[in-house]
C-alpha cells in the first residue's frame, strides 16, 4: 500500500500525522475515532493516573472503585500505612468483584463466592478439589492481579502496566514545587462529576492557560492582570503570571486607576475567588475561613496602607485563623512562593489551582472510544481541623447544564466554552489548535508527552 491510498486511521496508527509545534496541535488529537482509540490502548493502561485520595479509604478495609473505560481496579486500604489496588475481575469467570465504595474484611465474587484476602491472596474456592489435575490453578493464577500504586500530595495514583516507570520518575520534579503546599492534610470541601460533551485533552486545556481570562472570565478584569508565561517540567507544566500590576488591581485591559484603599481591594479579591471558584461551598481556590479572616484589614490597618503591608497582613490573619481552628498552615519560604506558579497541570489528567489553605481540583478522562466525551471532575480541598471536616456527598450528573446552579459561576463559562470549542473542532474548516507560543506552553507539552506515550 502507498502512501496515496492510507486512510487517516492508518496514518495515526503510523504516528504519521503533523507534527506537534509550540503553536500547532493537529485536530485528529481531539476528534479522531481511531486517535481515542490509541490512547485507550496505549496511555491509560500504561499511565500513571489518580484513582482516588487516600482519604476516601482512611480505615483497613475500607475501598472505592475506578473506571478508565472498560478497565475498573479496586483501591483498598490494606494497612495503616499501606495501600494496595487490584484488577476489579474474578480470576474464575471475569465477574466484577465489586462497584462503588465501601468496607470489607476480604473479598468474595458474588457469582460463585470464590475468596481472597485484603493482600489479593486466594482463600477460598468452593469445591476445589474439582480442578484437581488441572493446570495453572495455584499462586498467580488464582489471586487477584495486583497494580502498581504511588502516593503524592493525598492522592493515590495507579499504573496497569507491570513494567511502568517508577511512580518517583514519573512525578518528578512536582513534588519540589509543590510539596511545600502540604496537599495531604487538605480534605474534600466538595466533589462533582459528569459528562461533558467534549474530548479530555479539550476539557483540561481550559485550565491551562489564563490567555482566555479577559474575553471569557471578564468579571475578573478588575481585580486580575492576565498576561502570563507556561513552562514544562518533566511529564507536567506551569503557568506563571507576570504581575505587573498585583493581584487585587485592575487589569491594564480596563480604563481604572489602581486601588486608593488596598484593603478594600485584597479583600474583594478573596471574595471574588471564594464566589465564583467556590460557588455555594464557597471553598475553592481560597477558602472561605481566609475570606472571612481578611475582612479585619479594615480595622487593623489603615487606609492608606502600602500595598505589601496590606497583602502581608492578609496572608497573617488567614493563617491565624487556620491555626486558630487547628487546620494548621503551611511554611512557604519566599523561594518557594516565587516558583508556585498559577497553576499546575498532573499529567495525564489534572490541573491544580491553589492557594494555601484550598485547592481547586480539576480532572477529566476519555469516555470509552468516543472522542467528543469524556468523564469530568470538579472538586475542592482544604485544609480543616482534624475531625472537622464536611461530610462530602460526591455529586452525581448527567449534565452540567441539569444542575448550573450547583457548580460555580466561573467553571461554568469554562464548561460552555468547551463544548463549544469541541463543536468547532469538527469543521472542516478546523485543521488544528494554533497555540499561544508563549502562554499555552502547557497546551502543547502535554500533546508532546502524549505522543511519547502513543507511539514512542
Amino acid at each position: 500500500m502507498n502512501d496515496s491510498t492510507k486512510s487517516a486511521a492508518q496514518w495515526i496508527r503510523a504516528g504519521q500525522l503533523p507534527p506537534v509545534r509550540s503553536d500547532f496541535v493537529p485536530k485528529e488529537h481531539y476528534t479522531s475515532p481511531e486517535f481515542t482509540k490509541l490512547e485507550n490502548e496505549r496511555l491509560w493502561p500504561r499511565v500513571w493516573q489518580i484513582a482516588c485520595r487516600a482519604e476516601e479509604i482512611p480505615q483497613v478495609g475500607r475501598f472505592v472503585t475506578y473506571r478508565i473505560n472498560q478497565q475498573s481496579v479496586i483501591v483498598v486500604r490494606t494497612g495503616a500505612d499501606r495501600i494496595q489496588a487490584f484488577h476489579n475481575v474474578c480470576p474464575h469467570r471475569g465477574r466484577e468483584l465489586k462497584a462503588g465504595s465501601g468496607g470489607i474484611t476480604k473479598f468474595q465474587c458474588p457469582f460463585h463466592g470464590w475468596q481472597w484476602d485484603l493482600q489479593g491472596r486466594n482463600t477460598r474456592i468452593p469445591d476445589r478439589s474439582d480442578w484437581d489435575g488441572c493446570a495453572r490453578m495455584s499462586g498467580e493464577d488464582i489471586d487477584l492481579m495486583e497494580i502498581k500504586v504511588g502516593i503524592w500530595g493525598g492522592w493515590v495514583f495507579i499504573n496497569m502496566d507491570p513494567e511502568c516507570e517508577s511512580f518517583a520518575d514519573f512525578i518528578d520534579p512536582v513534588p519540589q514545587f509543590l510539596d511545600c503546599l502540604e496537599f495531604e492534610t487538605m480534605r474534600y470541601a466538595w466533589h462533582k462529576t459528569f459528562v461533558l460533551q467534549a474530548n479530555w485533552k479539550t476539557a483540561m486545556e481550559s485550565f491551562m492557560e489564563s490567555y482566555h481570562v479577559p474575553i471569557t472570565h471578564p468579571q475578573a478584569l478588575p481585580l486580575v492582570d492576565n498576561p502570563n508565561w507556561g513552562s514544562a517540567h518533566g511529564k507536567h507544566g506551569k503557568h506563571t503570571y507576570y504581575w505587573e500590576r498585583p493581584p487585587g488591581a485592575p487589569s491594564r485591559l480596563v480604563n481604572a486607576p489602581m486601588p486608593d484603599d488596598w484593603r478594600k481591594a485584597i479583600i474583594a479579591l478573596y471574595e471574588w475567588n471564594a464566589v465564583e471558584v467556590g460557588g455555594t461551598h464557597r471553598n475553592g481556590q481560597t477558602s472561605d475561613r481566609a475570606t472571612k479572616a481578611v475582612l479585619r484589614l479594615m480595622d487593623e490597618l489603615p487606609a492608606d496602607a502600602p500595598y505589601l503591608d496590606v497583602i502581608t497582613k492578609a496572608m497573617q490573619l488567614s493563617k491565624e485563623a487556620a491555626e486558630a481552628e487547628g487546620a494548621g498552615w503551611p511554611t512557604v519560604t519566599p523561594e518557594q512562593a516565587a516558583n508556585l506558579g498559577a497553576d499546575w497541570n498532573i499529567f495525564p489528567n489534572m490541573v491544580l489551582v491553589f492557594s494555601y489553605d484550598s485547592t481547586l481540583v480539576i480532572q477529566a478522562r476519555s469516555n470509552g472510544d468516543d472522542p467528543h466525551s469524556c468523564v469530568f471532575n470538579l472538586s475542592a480541598i482544604t485544609r480543616f481541623a482534624p475531625g472537622q471536616e464536611p461530610k462530602v456527598e460526591w455529586e452525581q450528573y448527567g449534565t452540567w447544564q441539569e444542575n448550573v446552579h450547583k457548580i460555580p459561576h466561573l467553571l461554568t463559562q469554562d464548561l460552555s466554552n468547551i463544548e463549544a470549542v469541541q463543536r468547532g473542532m469538527r469543521s472542516i474548516a478546523f485543521k488544528g489548535s494554533r497555540p499561544n507560543p508563549k502562554q499555552e506552553v502547557q497546551m502543547t507539552h502535554h500533546h508532546q508527552i502524549l505522543r511519547q506515550y502513543l507511539f514512542g
